[in-house]
């Protein structure tokens, strides 16, 4: 994901959110991230990979050319704590999953996964339309709408236990709180502390997991007598339309910047005292 950036392959920009997210003719459960820095997309990678092995379910991770061609020194990766888990059914437990059903109706929306050949004297069939318990085509119109509730049921889940809210950084005390998600990090958190510095009380909610979209941090900021600004490289404010469909809260103040080129910290200080401040 070199952009993306229609009529400039080696430019960047974030604006592909919103398709992202809604990257299908129809409903079904998936998981948008958008690494923070090169550290940060190492980690989440080897996470979002287990993610989508538990959950069972596309994990699209939004990296952009500013973050591929930008460097920086990050500690030595920890190998010791990251660990793969496939979620594989136990084979022990063939006997309590016999006839093993791959769609199998459960109360988390996660059936039980099995590769051909795993369960002796079981058969593991795999359907990509819509199908049984068992993995044969159906249209019956009762199955299907209980096949839709139970993949939605595993968005749930993951909210409950395993999204991520987004990273705080800034003072308790704010009058002003910039929003921004993946590789804008670096030049946020410059302008943020520019903004600190000249007396302007502003915090900084950095956003990773974007769908579905955390929000327990980002209510307990609004709700509080502070000014929401977000800042994006797309034309259309796409992370600022994603938080009103979400949460009914409007970001009055949007720095956008789409010309192919990133942020700058200094920019970002600039344009906020420019735009919002002044």
């Amino acid at each position: 994901r070199p952009g993306p950036a229609t009529g400039l392959p080696t430019r960047t920009s974030q604006g592909d959110l919103l398709f992202a997210i809604n990257s299908a003719q129809g409903e079904f459960p998936l998981m948008v991230t958008a690494p923070r820095d090169q550290e940060n997309a190492f980690y989440e990678t080897f996470r979002t990979l287990n993610l989508a092995d538990k959950y069972q379910l596309p994990v699209i991770i939004l990296s952009d050319q500013f973050l591929a061609d930008s460097s920086r020194n990050i500690p030595l990766f920890d190998l010791e704590k990251l660990e793969i888990n496939r979620y594989l059914i136990d084979p022990d437990e063939t006997a309590q999953n016999s006839p093993y059903k791959r769609y199998r109706f459960t109360e988390d929306g996660i059936s039980p996964r099995a590769y051909p050949g795993q369960l002796t004297g079981q058969t593991v069939l795999i359907d990509s339309d819509e199908h049984n318990e068992s993995g044969h085509i159906i249209e019956a119109a009762e199955i299907r709408k209980k096949m839709v509730d139970k993949r939605a049921k595993k968005i749930k889940k993951l909210i409950q236990e395993d999204l991520i809210e987004p990273a705080y950084y800034g003072p308790d005390d704010i009058d002003y709180l910039l929003l921004g998600w993946g590789s804008s990090y670096g030049p946020l958190r410059e302008a943020i502390n520019l903004l600190n510095n000249q007396g302007v009380k502003t915090g900084y909610l950095s956003f990773t997991d974007l769908w579905p979209l955390p929000s327990q941090k980002l209510t307990h900021w609004l709700k509080k007598d502070v000014i929401p600004i977000t800042v994006e490289n797309n034309s259309e404010g796409q992370f600022a339309r994603l938080i009103r469909q979400e949460t009914g809260w409007e970001v009055p103040h949007q720095i956008l910047k789409y010309n192919g080129r990133p942020f700058s910290g200094k920019e970002i200080f600039d344009r906020i005292n420019q735009e919002v401040i002044g």
